[in-house]
């Protein structure tokens, strides 16, 4: 039960409860509104189950996969300190080992689990999120959303911790705007708690923790002395959380820019890429940036005086000015901190180093439309999603990897085929990185795999120096000047009805070298 006390430490714009008709089964809501919500709301979480649970296995792990795997396996505080997982804090691998630590061999659906639930649970989460800010209707479309957004699907199906950072990042923010509207200890703990996880789930959500941070000194949180205290206290508890993080990276500063050397230079071209993926594409992220503006002016016009402002924005209430203002910031900072590591010769290109905020890339545009209608999110939703539903809910289409290579290697030859990888990193721990996948794989089909080492030419041309067929797997690097210099002689392999010179499974490609009693005959 609510107390005067409770009632004094909210602003005075708050302490009215909800509209009824934003509430679920609210006074003014009719049977049919609720029946309707009901319904598309077991829809929506058909859909957010189905495309990330469906086959897990299916398709193969790739090298960030591969990671996942081996340092779940390493010994605890060596799983720590393994250069090349230096930019992922440890939550997902410890998440693996926990369920799966006595299971030898882990399988792909195994490694992927704690992904797919994250990117299950997410979907109720965001709902709150929306429905808190603006409502159910506004809560069933940004969870549509979120449930068939195809960058959120591909990543609750990789053993990658980013669906736990969408997870935890939101529930923060939640939390975050309940804990500045009601002050509690419970919230503060369950606030801290859910951003440790944030946190310790990628460095990405530092970005967030800055959002949270600068709400504090907006004015209207400024003048209620309890929420300031007590929010600056939770800001200062996750900020010693993160002490052990920052030490592990400054203590391996190198191995920081050697696992970050393979990001391209950040573009406009690229940078519009990267925002566009993390909403629905280039109409979304337009939608975004003008969403952007009208907050900005509607939170500005609001805070002036009543006599002057139309009647639409005058009704928006002080929570929901503090939820535009967290999902302006969120998205702001998150694209500003990728430009900023981009400057610092840190480039973070890649469309998943956005995932955090898709969320608010998501909501934001939906409270802005709700300003016309109370139905117009779900209608927007609906446009943006549609196209892409058969592919979403269908089947999952996966393109073949390096298990289909190897598979391709033990149907044509036998078990002692010469393999080789090929490995273009200086440093041995990234030397073992490149050659994970091969680890994984090659037992399960009896092939002993070797490094061809391309930083080291005298190694590299001893590897090649061999007088049957050579199988070459090659991820990143060119070994043809070393192929060229060794003398040997690419060998088209067959696929299908033809043959070709390299067979491409995306990011891998295989070449076979012809035996050297073969190199020396004429062609035909």
């Amino acid at each position: 039960m609510a107390t005067r006390n409770d009632a004094l430490n909210s602003p005075r714009s708050e302490r009215n409860a909800p509209r009824a008709a934003d509430a679920p089964g609210g006074l003014n809501a009719s049977s049919f509104d609720r029946a309707l919500f009901v319904a598309l709301s077991v829809v929506v979480g058909l859909a957010a189950v189905a495309p990330r649970t469906v086959d897990l296995g299916l398709r193969a792990l790739w090298l960030d996969e591969c990671s996942t795997w081996h340092v779940a396996r390493l010994p605890l505080l060596d799983s720590f300190r393994w250069p090349p997982e230096i930019t992922i804090p440890p939550l997902y691998q410890l998440c693996v080992r926990a369920l799966f630590a006595d299971k030898e061999p882990m399988s792909e659906w195994m490694l992927r689990l704690p992904a797919a639930v994250a990117g299950v649970a997410l979907v109720p989460v965001v709902w709150w999120l929306g429905h808190r800010c603006g409502g159910r209707w506004v809560g069933l479309a940004v969870a549509a959303l979120v449930a068939l957004h195809p960058l959120s699907i591909e990543y609750s199906r990789e053993a990658r911790p980013y669906s736990l950072l969408q997870l935890f990042g939101t529930l923060a923010s939640v939390l975050w705007l309940e804990l500045l509207r009601r002050p509690r200890a419970a919230l503060l703990v369950a606030y801290v708690t859910g951003m440790m996880l944030a946190l310790y789930s990628h460095v990405l959500a530092v970005p967030l923790l800055a959002a949270h941070a600068s709400l504090l000194v907006t004015k209207g949180v400024r003048a209620h002395r309890v929420i300031f205290v007590r929010g600056w206290g939770a800001i200062g508890a996750c900020l010693i959380t993160m002490i052990p993080l920052a030490l592990r990276v400054i203590l391996n500063k190198s191995a920081l820019n050697e696992a970050l050397s393979w990001n391209p230079a950040l573009t406009p071209t690229t940078a519009w890429s990267i925002l566009s993926a993390a909403g629905f594409g280039a109409v979304w992220s337009t939608l975004l940036i003008g969403s952007v503006v009208v907050t900005i002016w509607l939170v500005l016009r609001a805070r002036r005086g009543a006599s002057t402002m139309p009647a639409w924005v005058r009704s928006v209430r002080a929570f929901e000015q503090r939820a535009l203002i967290l999902l302006v910031l969120w998205v702001l900072l998150s694209i500003g901190a990728l430009v900023a590591a981009a400057m610092l010769g840190m480039p973070l290109v890649a469309k998943r180093y956005l995932l955090a905020a898709t969320p608010a890339i998501l909501l934001l545009p939906l409270l802005v439309l709700r300003r016309a209608h109370r139905f117009a999110p779900l209608a927007a939703a609906l446009c943006f999603v549609a196209p892409g539903l058969p592919d979403s809910i269908g089947p999952p289409i996966t393109e073949p990897g390096l298990r289909e290579l190897m598979r391709y290697i033990r149907t044509n030859e036998s078990s002692s085929a010469t393999v080789l990888t090929a490995v273009s990193a200086h440093s041995e721990s990234f030397r073992e990185l490149e050659m994970l996948g091969a680890k994984y794989y090659a037992p399960q089909f009896d092939l002993w795999v070797n490094p061809l080492m391309l930083s080291d030419e005298l190694e590299a041309l001893g590897s090649l120096d061999f007088d049957g067929r050579i199988y070459l797997i090659v991820m990143l690097g060119d070994p043809l000047p070393l192929i060229t210099k060794a003398g040997r002689t690419i060998e088209p392999v067959p696929m299908e009805d033809t043959f070709v010179t390299q067979l491409l499974y995306p990011p891998y490609r295989l070449i076979a070298l012809a035996p050297k009693a073969a190199e020396s005959k004429p062609p035909p």
